[in-house]
């Protein structure tokens, strides 16, 4: 596949076959399964309202599969549709079956779900991880591949770094993407951890914790200054301060730095 095409989106994709290597098929529930390529965390949650709909009015899309080596069929795109079709108690599914190899099925699969926008920033961020590792694509290919700018793919990815804790509470709702962008400026882990466990206990707003951040931030930087001698200009001297500690740095000849304590001594 070229990846002058990926922009694109699925149609690019499909585009890349014949028609005639696509079929359409109603197919038993029973012969498909999931794949693990599927970017999807919380596979049930919402899916209430599908699955009534379903119940009511069938499924009217189909899902994507292809064919597996022992004959039955793995799922390329359509999850959701096809978890509520299992839910709603139906015996088959309406397909479409395509010839795709293991990269081109997570590409499609990835493309499909991302532009449905229901992932959580989350799964978003951890399958987009997982397209760059698997697929050797830069921040600048995903984000024309996804049709989004390269500054939310970068924002996004960098959720996938925070420490599993942080994570969890993104993806259950207690913080915000906006909390995570802010805790993800400092460093620090530990320092990161107990920032975000004084904005859960103090339900610190966005722009509170931006300035909890900022604070913190500034109060950890070196400040770095030179100074110069009378009478001594080869002698360097580097004063950094962090906080209330001072630490002097001094480069110079034996013979300087005789002459120097004898001042210092003076």
């Amino acid at each position: 596949m070229q990846r002058q095409r990926l922009g694109r989106g699925l149609k690019a994709l499909l585009g890349d076959f014949e028609l005639s290597s696509f079929k359409y098929a109603e197919l038993p529930l029973d012969s498909i399964e999931i794949s693990d390529l599927q970017p999807r965390i919380e596979k049930k949650e919402g899916i209430s309202d599908l699955v009534e709909s379903v119940k009511r009015h069938g499924i009217l899309q189909p899902v994507l599969v292809r064919k597996t080596s022992h004959g039955r069929y793995r799922l390329v795109a359509g999850e959701r549709r096809f978890i509520a079709a299992k839910m709603a108690n139906l015996k088959s599914i309406p397909v479409i079956v395509g010839e795709w190899d293991d990269k081109t099925a997570a590409l499609v699969s990835l493309i499909e779900n991302v532009q449905r926008k229901d992932l959580t920033p989350i799964e978003e961020a951890l399958y987009y991880k997982r397209l760059r590792e698997s697929f050797s694509l830069t921040q600048d290919e995903i984000a024309v591949i996804m049709g989004k700018s390269r500054s939310h793919i970068a924002n996004i990815m960098r959720i996938a770094n925070l420490p599993d804790r942080i994570q969890k509470a993104i993806l259950s709702g207690i913080i915000s993407l906006g909390h995570a962008k802010a805790l993800l400026s400092l460093k620090d882990e530990d320092l990161m951890l107990r920032v975000f466990e004084d904005v859960v206990k103090n339900s610190l707003s966005v722009r509170d914790t931006e300035k909890l951040v900022k604070s913190l931030k500034s109060k950890g930087k070196e400040k770095l200054r030179e100074l110069q001698i009378k009478g001594m200009p080869n002698v360097k001297v580097r004063i950094k301060e962090k906080g209330k500690k001072v630490k002097l740095s001094i480069e110079c000849t034996r013979e300087e730095l005789k002459e120097l304590l004898e001042r210092l001594n003076a």
